[in-house]
């Protein structure tokens, strides 16, 4: 027996996990890469894919984030709970991400404390811009 409240946290879960699928690239403007900046051109065609099957990939592995390909699950009963991406290498090492927004007319979401690779420099918030969606 489903209580209303539940059916409707399983909404909110599925509206959020529905709006993240799709491609994103780096968005580098939003971005603080400190001591990555002289490597910006590097970095630039960073793409990540979140997929409807729950994994994610990143078209290449980069020095700031720990991993590049896992699964990713929304989180919390509310719009605003935080998501997680678990890294395949290690999945007791994840880093959260919000909900997909808007901010001058472009869909972004952004990774909070992520961890780097093993004795890499941090870049704490890395920021995401959505591409296309996919159904």
């Amino acid at each position: 027996m489903f209580s209303l409240s539940c059916v409707s946290e399983n909404a909110v879960k599925r509206r959020k996990f529905d709006s993240l699928v799709g491609d994103y690239c780096l968005d580098i403007s939003r971005t603080e890469l400190k001591s990555y900046t002289s490597d910006s051109n590097l970095y630039k065609d960073i793409r990540l894919s979140l997929n409807r099957d729950s994994t994610f990939l990143f078209n290449k592995s980069v020095p700031f984030i720990y991993d590049s390909l896992g699964t990713w699950e929304t989180g919390g009963n509310y719009i605003e709970d935080l998501n997680d991406f678990f890294y395949k290498s290690d999945k007791l090492i994840s880093t959260q991400f919000t909900i997909l927004y808007e901010d001058k007319g472009d869909s972004i979401f952004y990774m909070n404390s992520v961890t780097p690779k093993r004795g890499k420099d941090p870049v704490h918030v890395i920021f995401f811009k959505k591409l296309n969606v996919r159904k």
